[in-house]
Order: structure tokens, then sequence, then C-alpha cells
């Protein structure tokens, strides 16, 4: 089975998102997707291929809870993304991302 796979791009600078940049839109930085992964004002970020209960997709940067109220936010290390590739669709649920709710990580 094979997934589209999306990016996001966070700018630091303008401080807002950049949906479906591996689509390489003109209006972010030029005409090539390697420029987007260039540009050090972007934060990339990859979608997982897994959505929350709400029919959500959950992208890297993204605080997710589970129904026990902790609070993660979705990383990928070690080949897999963290904490979220161990369960299926519909047990997270996305409550904001890292760069536009740090608040959540106070917590």
């Amino acid at each position: 089975m094979s997934r589209e796979i999306k990016f996001r791009a966070w700018d630091k600078v303008n401080k807002l998102y950049y949906h479906n940049v591996q689509n390489t839109y003109d209006e972010i930085i030029g005409d090539n997707f390697q420029n987007v992964l260039d540009n050090e004002d972007l934060v990339v970020e990859q979608q997982t291929g897994l959505k929350d209960k709400n029919g959500v997709e959950i992208y890297e940067g993204d605080v997710v809870k589970t129904f026990g109220e902790n609070i993660y936010v979705v990383e990928f290390f070690d080949g897999k993304f963290n904490p979220i590739s161990d369960f299926k669709d519909g047990v997270w649920e996305v409550i904001g991302n890292v760069h536009e709710n740090p608040e959540l990580l106070e917590e």
C-alpha cells in the first residue's frame, strides 16, 4: 500500500504555515522543493500518513493528546513517527503544534 507524501513548512520570519510545499509554490521561496528544504527560515515537517480521531492529518511538530490526556509532540526518530506510529488512526487528537501553541508544552 502506498501513501501520498506531504509536507508543510513553518515560516519562522512571517510566523505562518505553507501547506503542500512538496508541490513547490512560487510564493514560498522559488520554484523547487530543494529550495524549500535549504531555506533556514523554514521548518519543513512531514505528514505522518495518519489522521487523528477527528480526521485531521497528523504532521511532525503537531502536539497531540491521547484519551488519557497525555500530551506529546510528534517527532520522526529512529525510522518512525513517535509516539504515534505504534497506534492506529483515531487514538490521537491534534490540539496544536509547537510553533503556534508553545504553551501546550508547558503543562
